[in-house]
């Protein structure tokens, strides 16, 4: 659907994640830039989103969990352009691997910028990249 500018929104579906390897690892993970008229970025690091500039967090549950209340998303859960170093304790993954054939259910959170420098009504869309890891 439409978010407005300065608002956030939260998914109201989680998106299956697959561990389609035999070794327990942690997901992390990355979000490219939006593409479509000016170019939007993610965020460098949790915190306020300035104009062009967006933030998104995500959250691995147990598949088939509740979905999280919109307070529970914190710095831990800030999806950057590049993937975290290490897994662990990121993403509310604490210090649990998911095992090989294991899927997860991942909840996301958009912060849109306060404002645009694109002032035309354009699609934006944006890449989330999960990588698997064993750190």
């Amino acid at each position: 659907g439409t978010v407005n500018l300065g608002q956030r929104t939260k998914s109201t579906q989680a998106g299956g994640v697959l561990n389609s390897g035999t070794i327990n690892e942690y997901f992390v993970m990355a979000v490219s830039s939006a593409t479509g008229g000016v170019q939007w970025a993610p965020i460098g690091a949790d915190g306020a989103t300035s104009p062009d500039v967006f933030e998104l967090m995500g959250r691995f549950l147990t598949a088939g969990a509740a979905a999280p209340n919109e307070g529970t998303f914190g710095a831990t859960d800030w999806i950057g352009g590049l993937a975290q170093s290490a897994g662990a304790n990121t993403y509310a993954q604490g210090t649990t691997k998911t095992a090989g054939g294991v899927s997860r259910d991942l909840w996301l959170k958009l912060y849109m910028p306060p404002s645009i420098s694109d002032t035309s009504a354009i699609q934006k869309t944006m890449v989330l990249t999960i990588t698997g890891q064993g750190t």
